[in-house]
């Protein structure tokens, strides 16, 4: 064997090329056997279930509702405006609508265990394909089986039962990277539309992912024409890397038209809204900034930073310079994040990218890699260390060829046990099955309502909910307006504020008997509804009920206004 740290995490170069087979059929057993498990696991968990337990999903169901009814792209919330929302999730659902008869809302259940897992096996290709197979192996265990067991799944880069975009997304984002890293060492034009072909795809399925993946690429364009430029001989071969990155970009832009393009026209992105881009989990939050600090005093931390120093050594290779260019793009994003929330301490609001705890999720992405790395580093070097003592003691060697491959597997293994049962499924709150009333109260008490809505009211109606939550999980998923969004899924590109006085006026109104003021502030809207919890003991005034169901009535306004029929 040849040892040097260059080497650390390439093929030995002595390795049979059948041992080097083996390795990767094995390798890519376990990890089809670890998608498998998981996927079994989050397909009971979501069976028995008939709505989601992420909001964020209930958007793309009403965009998906929209998509059906040939009304995309309008705002599937908001009276008069265009869709803001990155629209892939909800164009797959309808697909899905289109060959299967269940209701968007359970589709959006069932298939969330299978859209999910391009993630992780993304992931696995990227980090083999990088890295290979031993800390691929080794990532792909943090990655399914790393999150704690009360934390949301949108707090870090993991596996989750609950179909979301970010979770999803990112699997673009590994395909993109890989793709797009693929093409700098082929440097033919196919290649470099293929990965604008996927940073696109990434666009509409999520901004947070194709923010990062579109930085990487440029800063690592950038990082190789520098490279070039140095050698006279290789300026023209630089300015045609220019040239295929723009021809990327441009490409995905391309794609990305049916969500930017209704955006640019209409608002040409200003932002008058920035507060969904400015949220802030509990997690990324200022003032618990020292508090994360601590946190990253973990093992798996020690072990990824172990990897990254490894990684150090060979700063040559392409995909170590690559993902360099991912990570600080991430920390740029996270820096950004914390930044912001200073300033507007300070009374200065200025919107956001995206929210922080995207950061943070694929801060988590890049340090799964470098922890599959770390692995496979640590085993080759206790391989190393036993074939120190082995000299020092005599023994022979000339039988063991591949012991270090087996030191390194060893570690993986070990460290994949290590992290399943520290964490297992049966203790994670996502993949917990529903139980109790809690969770009918919570989540399954209100699908008949919003059933109701989506199959009896017309696409022009527009419902008045004092209570926002209640707006969110009956008339969002609907595609049927609301008088005014809940803060986090409003339009970005309106101003809340008109709404927002809108909404009061109605209910003062209501709640003083003033048609007048009644027909003056509900005039705009040709069907007007009113939402409410229950226990309600009469009608409000100038409405009619006309339905009732799992806790909630929805009355009809009907004062200066044409009646629902």
């Amino acid at each position: 064997m040849k040892f040097c740290i260059g080497s650390t995490f390439t093929e030995s170069t002595d390795t049979p090329a059948g041992i080097s087979y083996l390795k990767v059929l094995l390798s890519t057993g376990i990890a089809v056997i670890l998608l498998g498990w998981s996927l079994s696991r989050a397909c009971s968990t979501v069976a028995p279930c008939q709505m989601p337990r992420e909001w964020d999903v209930l958007r793309d169901i009403g965009i998906a509702q929209s998509l059906e009814e040939g009304r995309y792209p309008e705002d599937p919330s908001l009276a008069g405006e265009i869709s803001w929302y990155n629209p892939l999730t909800g164009a797959l659902l309808a697909v899905l609508r289109k060959f299967n008869e269940q209701s968007l809302m359970r589709l959006a259940v069932v298939s969330g265990p299978y859209i999910n897992l391009l993630a992780p096996a993304a992931f696995y290709l990227l980090t083999a394909l990088w890295f290979g197979q031993g800390a691929a192996v080794a990532g792909l265990c943090l990655y399914l089986f790393g999150k704690d067991g009360t934390s949301p799944s949108t707090w870090t880069c993991a596996y989750s039962p609950w179909l979301l975009a970010p979770a999803y997304s990112a699997g673009l984002l590994f395909l993109t990277l890989a793709t797009f890293k693929k093409a700098l060492e082929k440097k033919t034009s196919g290649v470099f539309i293929a990965a604008g072909l996927l940073l696109g795809l990434t666009f509409l399925g999520h901004t947070a992912p194709a923010v990062i993946a579109g930085g990487s690429m440029v800063l690592l364009t950038g990082m190789e024409t520098c490279r070039m430029a140095r050698q006279k001989d290789n300026r023209q071969e630089a300015r045609r890397l220019v040239f295929h990155l723009l021809l990327s970009l441009g490409i995905a832009f391309f794609i990305s038209l049916p969500f930017t393009g209704p955006i640019l026209w209409r608002y040409q992105f200003h932002v008058l809204n920035p507060w969904p881009s400015l949220y802030a989990s509990q997690n990324v939050e200022l003032q618990k900034l020292p508090e994360q600090i601590w946190t990253l005093l973990s093992m798996r931390n020690l072990i990824a930073l172990f990897g990254a120093a490894g990684l150090c050594f060979q700063w040559r290779r392409l995909e170590v310079r690559a993902l360099a260019c991912w990570s600080l793009v991430v920390m740029a994003l996270m820096v950004q994040h914390y930044a912001w929330q200073a300033l507007r301490l300070n009374g200065i609001v200025i919107p956001s990218i995206v929210p922080g705890h995207h950061a943070v999720i694929h801060l988590a992405a890049v340090r799964t890699v470098l922890f599959g790395t770390g692995i496979v580093f640590a085993g080759k070097w206790s391989y190393r260390f036993l074939a120190f003592l082995a000299l020092r003691l005599k023994l022979s060697c000339n039988k063991c060829l591949c012991m270090e491959t087996c030191c390194a597997g060893a570690l993986v293994i070990i460290a994949g046990l290590c992290l399943y049962l520290t964490n297992p499924y049966s203790r994670r709150v996502d993949f917990l099955p529903p139980a109790g009333a809690a969770h009918y109260d919570l989540y399954e008490r209100h699908v008949p309502m919003y059933e109701w809505i989506r199959d009896t009211m017309p696409p022009e109606a527009t419902v008045l909910c004092p209570e926002e939550t209640l707006g969110i999980k009956t008339v969002l998923p609907s595609g049927r307006k609301l008088v005014n969004p809940m803060l986090l899924y409003f339009n970005p590109y309106v101003d809340r504020g008109p709404k927002t006085l809108r909404q009061e006026a109605i209910l003062a109104a209501l709640d003083k008997r003033d048609k007048d003021a009644l027909c003056e502030e509900a005039n705009v809207y040709p069907i007007l509804l009113l939402l409410l919890e229950e226990p309600v003991q009469k009608a409000p005034p100038f409405a009619t009920e006309i339905h009732r169901a799992g806790g909630s009535v929805l009355f009809e306004i009907h004062s200066c206004l044409r009646r629902f029929e």
